[in-house]
């Protein structure tokens, strides 16, 4: 239970794994907070310390809770991949899947309201799965004879699904709705390895980068095809032969496209204008292609990089201009970021101090050295706030 208190009376709650709520109502009174709780507890008590009204008494835990929750994958349960989902202070932790596959790569609908994955059965099919955010309704879409898919993405209308299909060794971007059934192969015609894409946030328009390969065990920079979601048409060649086989990513106004590149021998991140194709060079420190994310407004950059000898994150301005920020340390390493949606805390993934597992942690970003490693368990990776 929670226990606290305003100017005239005590409260007794009992408590709730979603208490981030109550602390949203006592908040709103104005009344400042220093709360201290224990989230290992089945009782979490604190103590309410009154303030001026406005007055900030928060600790790090207190403003956690009043983040969205964090979808992440774990292969915890019997050593298979399970997605999962937690309140951003880590307390909270259930499966969301709950069947004999191995389940990976969740992501959210854009609602927030479900979540869409891949996994892999015994039949070493690869197949799509939908599931409510509370765990019900988990749903297994169709494939075709033969098909294997991958990389599953929601369009931001929350009505279609793009993924890739692998028939016979050879793949393409094609779209179902969420039903399963078949619209479209977008890229059918396109001679290369297409593997990585992104769709813009109106949902118009498909970034695809097509590799070149000669040698299917050797990577060499890819092309980048811009096209229409819906159907494929309207293809335009945006850049030839440059970029790093790594999802691209849109800006919030679908201006500019962020993507991993070759260049001087290493491997950089760079802006380019998706209409005209200019590009801006972003981490002169060599960024390792392992993962990057943008700020909800689209103001910064946040990436991996591996140049000072282990995975540390980044952030930087995404025009490119100013200092970059080390948000990680010497003590703590750091990959996979994502911001939550007021753009005030990362949720990344660390190695575990006996550089086994990998944990999920929270950080908050004005104040980096604030931090808190959420998992325990298992192998924990691929952290995603449930948008607002």
């Amino acid at each position: 239970m929670i226990l606290y208190s305003s100017d005239k009376m005590t409260y007794k709650t009992p408590y709730n794994p979603s208490r981030r709520n109550i602390l949203r109502g006592i908040c709103a009174t104005g009344v400042g907070l220093a709360l201290t709780l224990n989230p290992l507890s089945p009782e979490v008590f604190g103590s309410v310390g009154l303030g001026e009204r406005g007055r900030e008494h928060s600790t790090l835990e207190d403003e956690l809770m009043l983040q969205p929750e964090i979808l992440f994958n774990s292969n915890r349960i019997n050593g298979k991949g399970d997605v999962f989902l937690m309140d951003a202070n880590g307390d909270n932790q259930r499966p969301l899947t709950n069947n004999n596959c191995t389940n990976y790569n969740g992501s959210w609908f854009p609602d927030g309201k479900k979540v869409i994955y891949g996994l892999r059965g015994r039949d070493k099919i690869y197949r799509i799965g939908l599931v409510n955010s509370d765990g019900t309704g988990q749903k297994i879409l169709p494939n075709f004879p033969g098909e294997n898919r991958f990389n599953p993405k929601c369009y931001p209308d929350g009505r279609s699904i793009s993924y890739l299909s692998v028939v016979g060794g050879v793949g393409n971007i094609c779209r179902i709705d969420t039903d399963g059934n078949f619209l479209a192969n977008l890229t059918q015609g396109i001679e290369g390895s297409k593997r990585d894409y992104a769709i813009s946030p109106n949902g118009e328009e498909l970034a695809v980068i097509v590799e070149n390969r000669g040698d299917e065990k050797v990577i060499t920079p890819g092309d980048v095809v811009i096209m229409d979601s819906v159907d494929g048409g309207n293809r335009r060649t945006l850049l030839e032969r440059s970029v790093y086989p790594s999802p691209p990513l849109w800006s919030p106004d679908g201006e500019y496209l962020y993507f991993m590149f070759f260049d001087r021998g290493g491997c950089d991140a760079f802006r380019v204008n998706q209409a005209d194709g200019n590009k801006v060079i972003l981490t002169e420190g060599r960024g390792d292609g392992k993962s990057f994310t943008l700020s909800p407004n689209g103001e910064k950059f946040y990436y991996t990089s591996n140049n000072q000898g282990r995975h540390e994150i980044f952030g930087v301005n995404s025009n490119g201009e100013g200092e970059r920020t080390r948000l990680t340390d010497d003590d703590f390493s750091g990959w996979s970021p994502a911001i939550s949606p007021d753009g005030k805390f990362l949720a990344g993934v660390t190695k575990e101090e006996n550089g086994v597992w990998d944990q999920i942690f929270a950080m908050k970003i004005s104040e980096p050295w604030k931090r808190k490693v959420l998992t325990k368990i298992g192998n924990n990776h691929s952290p995603a706030w449930r948008p607002k």
